[in-house]
């Protein structure tokens, strides 16, 4: 909604609840594009470029809202406990190199000189230096607010139960307050 707006549009944004009462608000916030991926097919690459472009949105989130994010980039470590984990992590590892991704290992002994704290069981982990975190909540938050600042019309409580269609167009939505 804010995007569209910020690019001319005209928008309306119903939410069947309360915002970011459901997943948007639950959500760890993670910018995993090189943790969660294990190849280097087309989500890695959206993946990649959503991961780049994080930087520049909590600025403008922050300059049109007041709200920070909570970016935080300092990397990322997953963990193997098994030998199995610690092969597969590594093949990930290779296609991330390949494809320009910078990904390092370290073994167990190393992780727990950083930390001694650590448990025995590790076995290694690859540490994946740009990616990163946010807060969910205020991410999410500061794009509604930054949307309404843009001109988004924003109904809570509103849910939609079919669209109206003409010529193969939606045409408007019927909802539980009317058709918009």
């Amino acid at each position: 909604a804010y995007n569209l707006a910020k690019r001319g549009g005209k928008v309306l944004l119903l939410e069947k609840d309360r915002l970011a009462s459901k997943s948007s608000g639950a959500a760890a916030g993670m910018l995993g594009a090189q943790s969660e991926m294990d190849g280097d097919g087309p989500l890695f690459q959206l993946a990649r470029k959503s991961r780049a472009m994080f930087p520049k949105i909590a600025e403008e989130i922050k300059e049109n809202s007041g709200i920070d994010i909570g970016l935080i980039n300092k990397g990322m470590l997953k963990v193997a406990l098994t030998e199995q984990e610690q092969q597969e992590y590594k093949r990930i590892m290779a296609i991330q190199n390949q494809s320009g991704e910078q990904a390092d290992w370290f073994t167990g002994e190393e992780l727990r000189r950083k930390e001694p704290a650590l448990s025995d069981a590790i076995k290694g982990a690859m540490y994946i230096e740009k990616d990163g975190q946010v807060e969910a909540d205020q991410l999410t938050l500061g794009f509604l607010k930054s949307a309404a600042a843009s001109g988004v019309v924003i109904k809570e409580y509103v849910e939609v139960y079919d669209f109206q269609l003409s010529k193969g167009k939606v045409e408007g939505v019927v909802t539980n307050q009317g058709i918009f």
